[in-house]
């Protein structure tokens, strides 16, 4: 299995709630780990705070799974 930096895999996870809400994005509408270590702390929680109230239980816990995850960092 493939290792990702935690930028990569914040990446791959915003895309997958993207797309799991929009069902297709345009590829110059995906983020990319380079997007993301742009962002300080505060932007990257206050992303995934948008999602807290998803419909989607997974989407939720995604948003949770990662506030968590950088509040401890």
């Amino acid at each position: 299995m493939d290792e990702y930096t935690i930028f990569e895999q914040e990446a791959i996870d915003r895309n997958g709630v993207l797309i799991g809400i929009h069902s297709k994005i345009p590829s110059y509408a995906l983020w990319r780990d380079i997007d993301i270590e742009r962002e300080c702390k505060e932007q990257r929680i206050n992303w995934w705070r948008n999602y807290i109230d998803a419909k989607s239980i997974l989407h939720r816990n995604m948003a949770l799974f990662w506030i968590n995850k950088l509040f401890k960092n």
